[in-house]
């Protein structure tokens, strides 16, 4: 499963989803450096970023692209799997 821009769109606030994976557009990521440690998602769709909606922080809220504002709702950290530790999946 891959994150999938919904149906393509390109527009503000369009959904991220999870999907299997196709090889489309909506499929491919751009990782772009911020100013500081982070990261930003570019969609290969164009000038578009993973957004958190409003910024949030709780569970389940809602993700999907919007242009590029430098806003924290569009920063990502990304860490080494490697430097992670490993668990065991729940079955």
């Amino acid at each position: 499963m891959v994150l999938d821009v919904r149906y393509a769109q390109t527009a503000n606030n369009t959904a991220i989803i999870q999907h299997t994976g196709n090889g489309s557009l909506a499929q491919q990521w751009y990782v772009r450096k911020a100013d500081d440690s982070s990261y930003y998602l570019q969609s290969a769709l164009g000038n578009y970023v993973l957004d958190v909606s409003a910024a949030k922080v709780a569970n389940g809220t809602a993700i999907g692209i919007h242009q590029p504002n430098e806003s924290n709702a569009q920063r990502v950290l990304l860490t080494s799997a490697l430097s992670m530790p490993l668990k065991t999946p729940v079955t």
